[in-house]
């Protein structure tokens, strides 16, 4: 078992992270400098220039910020409009996001250099990326436990109990992710002490005891050895293998047939093959700017009927295109560019599989994010209709979309900070 630093190590971490903490601030210092200049700039051009005010200042807010309240700080609403109200009224804001973020890569990258004790997600580092010590992979730091995070986990199963209960005769699953970071810890646990303030996927099995007996729930992987589990995630990128995604739709079908067996077998692999010459540098290396570790792309060999799919804007034909692209070498050579997007295909809100030939006469509804982007067509093979909603982007009502659709079976798949509702919102 992996034991924390001692105390040399502690006092030695401490001085490297106040080292850090000094750069960080110092490019915090140079950025605020920098925009408090350009606002003086656009200052005094409205003033010797009042036509172009509107040019120059954009679209603003209108409602200003946020009037404080006690019930809106609790309630969360506060932070929600306060941040809302911050990003219409700044200027260039793009432009203050793209620098904000370049400087949170450089300091990614800067903290896997000079601190390796900062494989001690207690420590307070400068940097969101961490390398286990075995060195095979990049890791976001794990989350910390945390009380208000048992209210967040009941909204968000009270969104599922109240979806379940008025679609009654629609099969509802909810199958989340748990990341790379909880399996590593998993296989890979601190002393108790630190262990216990550490997320490594206990927030998944409470989040079960709240939700109703007719959904069906259980994150990825369980019951499976951790190691197995850890080896289906890319080393640098946050998104399953195409042997890890095959697997994942082979736990997420086991559920779907038991209570339907006319979906039939699961779709076997073939072989795995490597994308020649691809190098992939995922979303963690890129977050951290670290080019000394990459990923080989895999596609896999399966006996996938006939299916009709609708990608608005994007046709069938230029996402084949695409990956006959990538076996043909014809690839982009951009450091840290997304690869696993571009081959496996982009998101989009929403995307509609048809299958005339299937036996099973059901539809099928999934709500996911890029998760699910390689295992689209092995889910799809079982439904006479499918249809993906990006969770992130979807602008329609999740209950009008199931009654005009006729939808018969609602899996929700993806990354559990949205799934359990601890960090992103739910459509």
């Amino acid at each position: 078992m992996a034991q924390l630093p001692g105390p040399h190590n502690y006092a030695f971490s401490g001085r490297q992270n106040q080292f850090v903490i000094a750069i960080f601030c110092g490019f915090l210092v140079v950025a605020l400098a920098g925009y408090a200049c350009f606002i003086l700039f656009i200052q005094r051009q409205v003033v010797a220039h009042p036509e172009s005010a509107e040019k120059l200042l954009g679209r603003r807010c209108d409602h200003g910020f946020p009037r404080p309240s006690v019930a809106r700080l609790l309630s969360g609403k506060m932070q929600q409009q306060l941040e809302a109200a911050c990003q219409d009224n700044i200027l260039r804001r793009d432009l203050v996001l793209h620098g904000y973020r370049a400087i949170w890569r450089l300091i990614n990258r800067f903290s896997l250099d000079v601190l390796p004790e900062s494989l001690s997600p207690l420590l307070p580092v400068g940097g969101s990326v961490v390398m286990p010590r075995d060195n095979a992979r990049l890791l976001l730091a794990p989350s910390l436990n945390g009380p208000r995070k048992l209210s967040m986990l009941a909204e968000r199963a009270k969104y599922y109990n109240g979806l379940a209960r008025r679609h009654g005769r629609v099969r509802c699953y909810v199958f989340p992710e748990l990341g790379a970071s909880a399996w590593w810890l998993k296989l890979n646990p601190y002393a108790e002490e630190v262990n216990r303030l550490l997320d490594d996927g206990n927030y998944a099995e409470k989040f079960q005891a709240m939700l109703a007996r007719e959904i069906t729930y259980s994150w990825i992987g369980r019951g499976m050895p951790a190691a197995a589990q850890l080896a289906c995630y890319f080393r640098t990128d946050h998104h399953w293998t195409m042997e890890g995604s095959w697997k994942a739709y082979r736990f997420i079908h086991a559920a779907l047939s038991a209570d339907s067996p006319s979906l039939g077998s699961a779709i076997d692999c073939a072989a795995l093959e490597d994308i020649p010459a691809v190098k992939y540098q995922g979303s963690r290396a890129y977050m951290a700017l670290y080019s000394g570790m990459f990923d080989t792309l895999q596609d896999g060999i399966f006996r996938i009927p006939d299916l009709m799919i609708n990608i608005p804007p994007t046709s069938l034909h230029e996402r084949s295109q695409l990956r006959a692209n990538y076996w043909n070498g014809i690839f982009s050579q951009i450091p840290y560019y997304g690869h696993y997007g571009a081959y496996f295909g982009e998101d989009h809100p929403l995307i509609q599989y048809e299958n005339p030939g299937c036996a099973a006469d059901r539809n099928l509804l999934v709500v996911s994010d890029s998760m699910d982007n390689a295992l689209e067509p092995l889910l799809a093979s079982h439904y006479r209709r499918c249809f993906y909603v990006d969770v992130r982007s979807f602008a329609g009502d999740l209950d009008v979309f199931i009654e005009q659709h006729g939808i018969d079976d609602l899996v929700f798949i993806g990354q559990q900070g949205w799934i359990l509702g601890l960090s992103k919102p739910l459509l």
